[in-house]
C-alpha cells in the first residue's frame, strides 16, 4: 500500500515525486500553493513514510508502474502534470516518455540530466565530485540505498525509453553559488540543464537565485510558478485562477 495525500479539484492532477531519501512532507508549501487551482497528489514512494516496503527492484521503470497503478486504483485519472525533484525528476521524465498519452506538462526541480556522468566523466573529473559517495547512504533506510544502487538503470532507461513528448516543460535548476560548485561540474550541469529544457519545444529553463539543489524548500514561491506556467499553457484561462505565495 501506498501512502499519499490529494486535495483540491480541477481538470488537470499535478503529481509530486521527491527526490532520493525524502518523502511527501517536503512538498508541503507547494503542494498547498497549488491545491487553490487544480487537483494534486503526493505520496510516499515504497518503504518512505507510511507506504509499504517492496522486495521489487527499485529502479526507475518499476517506480513509475507502481505510481502508475496507485492513481489508477485510487481513481486519479489523468491528464497528469508531473513534477519531480532530483532523483524523482528522472523517474517523472520516463513516466513521460512510458506513457506520454497521459502526460500534459512536466516540471524537473534540479533534476539531473541522464548523460551528466558520462559528460563529467568525458571531461575527466574525479567520480568523487559529482557522485555521491555511496557510503553516505549505508546507514540510511534499505530503500534509498537500493534506489541509489539502481540509479545507473533509472538513468538509462530515461535516456533510451520513448521520445519526451512535445508538452509544456518547465525545468528549474539552482544558483550555482549556492552550492560552490568547481566551474568544471557546473558547466557540466548546465549543459544538461538546457538540454533537458530542449527535450521539448514548450520547454523553459529558469535559473534559480538563492536557492540550491532543494529548490522547493528554498524557493517554493519559484516552483509554484513553474508548476502553473505549465497549467496556463495547457488549460483555458478561464479553468485557472492566480496562484501566490
Amino acid at each position: 500500500m501506498r501512502s499519499y495525500i490529494t486535495a483540491g479539484t480541477g481538470a488537470y492532477t499535478v503529481v509530486f515525486e521527491s527526490g532520493l531519501g525524502q518523502g511527501k512532507e517536503v512538498w508541503a508549501p507547494v503542494f498547498n500553493a497549488l491545491s487553490a487551482v487544480t487537483r494534486v497528489v503526493a505520496y510516499d514512494r515504497a518503504g518512505y513514510g507510511q507506504s509499504d516496503p517492496s522486495g521489487l527492484t527499485r529502479d526507475g521503470g518499476q517506480i513509475v508502474e507502481e505510481l502508475r497503478a496507485m492513481l489508477q486504483a485510487e481513481n486519479i485519472p489523468p491528464p497528469y502534470v508531473l513534477v519531480g525533484h532530483s532523483l524523482g525528476g528522472t523517474i517523472m521524465k520516463l513516466f513521460a516518455r512510458t506513457y506520454p498519452q497521459e502526460v500534459a506538462g512536466v516540471v524537473l526541480v534540479d533534476a539531473r540530466d541522464a548523460d551528466f556522468v558520462q559528460r563529467c566523466k568525458g571531461r575527466g573529473l574525479l567520480r568523487l565530485l559529482y557522485e555521491p559517495p555511496i557510503g553516505l547512504f549505508m546507514l540510511g533506510r534499505s530503500e534509498v540505498r537500493r534506489e541509489l544502487e539502481a540509479a545507473a538503470i533509472t538513468h538509462q532507461q530515461a535516456r533510451i525509453t520513448g521520445d519526451f513528448p512535445n508538452i509544456p516543460l518547465s525545468v528549474l535548476t539552482h544558483h550555482r553559488r549556492i552550492l560552490h560548485w568547481p566551474d568544471s561540474i557546473a558547466r557540466a550541469w548546465a549543459e544538461g540543464q538546457r538540454r533537458m529544457a530542449s527535450m521539448s519545444a514548450k520547454g523553459y529553463l529558469r535559473v534559480c537565485d538563492r536557492s540550491g539543489h532543494h529548490i522547493h524548500r528554498d524557493r517554493p514561491d519559484l516552483v509554484v510558478q513553474a508548476i502553473h506556467r505549465v497549467l496556463q499553457a495547457i488549460a483555458p484561462a478561464h479553468m485557472l485562477s492566480h496562484v501566490t505565495m
